[in-house]
């Protein structure tokens, strides 16, 4: 993420309805409940969500939280001063084999250049019977601002990350796409937004990054990609690219009333999810285990 909107981003974790919905949604299909689960060992990796409802699943003192950024690793101590902060890179993990029972990767998948090698380094350090809940943003084609914000590699389709899971040893208990309720209404608005940026092209060839080949895919052609993950187009040799304007995050949009109506919408997907898959999503959840 651009350093820029790491204070900011703090502050949305602790209120936005997008974090706070998507923690009822993992609690539930992983079926903790505040008060138990206190010997679990668990790692949370890209640890700028402080997690305050899974925090109350899973005592504190059994969490370690990683990023490879110091100020994210303080912002973690913070909330949680009796667990264990570590900077380091997560492709490669610190870690001796078969240390924790459950792996949080929330949206951070997308951050990494060699997801594959990522999972593998995951299934590495996970026990037995142990889970990993993983969640990415969806569809290449809603490519927008917060992506470049984020300094996102790819988007994700359900295709693209179960062939990326089928990769490693994980077993693949349940994909989904999920903020399926707020779907149209998110997929318009990212589309109307994109119509009106100001774009230009720049026709000539553009090395693809290592590890960025992958199956979870890459922007499709005309799709913005940020300066700082530039990848080759298959389909044609240019690249696009936002202008030199302000970018603001899609979190700044927000106010007290929207807030509260789309929090209850995107957080009552937790009760369809335990029983099915929806079609589409702004989002993929995906829970593996080892086995």
């Amino acid at each position: 993420m651009q350093k820029a909107y790491y204070k900011d981003y703090y502050q949305w974790s602790e209120n936005h309805w997008w974090f706070l919905a998507r923690q009822s949604i993992v609690l539930r299909l992983l079926g903790l409940c505040p008060g138990t689960n206190k010997n679990m060992v668990v790692l949370n990796i890209g640890c700028a969500d402080s997690m305050k409802k899974i925090s109350q699943a899973l005592a504190p003192e059994h969490w370690v939280h990683l990023d490879i950024h110091h100020q994210t690793v303080r912002h973690a101590l913070g909330h949680h001063p009796n667990s264990i902060g570590i900077q380091a890179d997560c492709h490669q993990l610190p870690f001796k084999d078969s240390s924790f029972d459950i792996i949080f990767l929330l949206d951070v998948l997308e951050h990494l250049e060699d997801d594959e090698n990522v999972l593998e380094n995951l299934f590495r350090i996970c026990k037995q019977g142990g889970k990993i809940f993983l969640t990415a943003p969806a569809y290449s084609w809603l490519w927008g601002r917060q992506d470049i914000i984020s300094n996102h590699f790819r988007r994700y389709t359900k295709k693209g990350l179960k062939t990326l899971i089928s990769k490693t040893s994980f077993h693949l208990e349940k994909i989904s796409y999920f903020n399926f309720f707020l779907f149209p209404l998110i997929a318009f608005y990212r589309l109307i937004l994109r119509f009106y940026s100001s774009v230009h092209k720049i026709v000539e060839f553009a090395p693809r990054m290592n590890g960025t080949n992958n199956p979870g895919g890459v922007s499709p052609r005309g799709s913005p990609i940020p300066k700082t993950c530039i990848q080759e187009n298959r389909l044609r040799r240019s690249v696009v690219v936002y202008s030199s304007k302000t970018v603001i995050s899609d979190f700044s949009i927000n106010n007290r009333f929207l807030n509260i109506i789309f929090f209850y919408l995107f957080q009552t997907e937790k009760y369809f999810l335990k029983k099915l898959n929806f079609p589409c999503g702004v989002s993929l959840m995906c829970l593996c285990k080892k086995k």
